[in-house]
């Protein structure tokens, strides 16, 4: 079966209540994987929005196409959260156009066990975060970013209907987010 006849091909589907998959192809020479990002509707009653993983850098522009397809549905929507499942490049692809897209969006970072602290870089009132992609580092504004501590997930706001995520997926955290 071609990736391209899925149902979710570069497009997003609801795959449970709530829950939307986008699936891209992710190109290693002349083999094809599967890359799904996912949408959360987690306040229903507020239109507001979580994207799990940001997909790899080839599909930046299809990632738009498909969110602005699947927002066209929902007026009012409010994307609120980006949520890293890992530093992979498929999963980190198209951050810093997501960051400048949507202005008042933030990051959410599993506490990953390489947070450096060590270097602090102070430019006025604001303290960066560089994140690692595989766009190189990307400077985050500390205020746009969430960071998920271990052992304490259910602090973030929406822990209750991303919990199956947090159990499942052992991975959130280990994205190596550099403070300068």
């Amino acid at each position: 079966m071609s990736l391209s006849t899925l149902q979710d091909s570069e497009k997003f589907i609801e795959i449970f209540p709530n829950l939307y998959r986008a699936t891209f192809n992710l190109h290693f020479g002349p083999l094809q994987c599967p890359v799904s990002v996912f949408l959360i509707n987690v306040e229903p009653s507020n239109n507001t929005w979580i994207l799990i993983d940001a997909a790899d850098p080839n599909n930046i522009s299809k990632l738009f196409t498909a969110l602005s397809q699947h927002f066209s549905k929902f007026p009012n929507y409010q994307l609120k959260y980006i949520l890293l499942t890992h530093g992979h490049f498929d999963h980190t692809g198209s951050i810093s156009k997501l960051l400048n897209e949507y202005k008042d969006i933030k990051l959410v970072l599993g506490e990953p066990e390489t947070f450096n602290t060590n270097y602090k870089h102070v430019n006025g009132n604001t303290h960066t975060q560089h994140l690692t992609t595989a766009e190189g580092k990307i400077t985050v504004n500390k205020d746009r970013i969430v960071l998920i501590k271990q052992g304490k997930e259910d602090e973030f706001e929406f822990f209750n209907v991303l919990k199956p995520i947090f159990i499942s997926d052992h991975t959130l955290g280990e994205l190596n987010v550099y403070s300068t």
